[in-house]
């Protein structure tokens, strides 16, 4: 699935393989103290099972961009976004996030190459991306 094309990827896979990644309930606790936002992109991972050594065995996976991107993630969390990935959560599923801060203009670029990179049309992500005029 891996395959580096850009340096954005790049950067995701690294924090993937060093762990770098927040569970949904890091994330939680972070929304409540920080709410500062910003353009970026994140990856939202799905786990039907414990995570195991190896976090690239996801189950699911789901690639999204927002000028506002942790309120994006926010969303998700809450059922107002993919219903696939609040599917995910509310069947007991293990789920962890990655954001990357990115640029406004950027973004569609960006996010194309995270769906692109990951495959993830193969999974939750219907549209290969960058649909939205930034």
């Amino acid at each position: 699935i891996l395959r580096a094309s850009s340096p954005l990827p790049k950067r995701i896979e690294s924090r993937i393989r060093r762990r770098r990644f927040q569970s949904k309930e890091q994330f939680l606790q972070e929304w409540q103290k920080e709410k500062e936002d910003f353009p970026g992109c994140y990856v939202v991972l799905i786990y039907d099972k414990k995570l195991i050594l190896n976090p690239m065995n996801y189950d699911d996976i789901y690639v999204g961009q927002s000028v506002r991107v942790r309120h994006r993630v926010f969303s998700h969390l809450m059922g107002h976004g993919n219903g696939d990935v609040y599917y995910g959560l509310k069947s007991g599923c293990k789920v962890y996030i990655i954001i990357e801060k990115c640029r406004r203009k950027k973004l569609n670029q960006a996010e194309k190459e995270l769906i692109r990179y990951f495959d993830a049309t193969s999974s939750l992500n219907v549209t290969r991306g960058g649909s939205a005029r930034r």
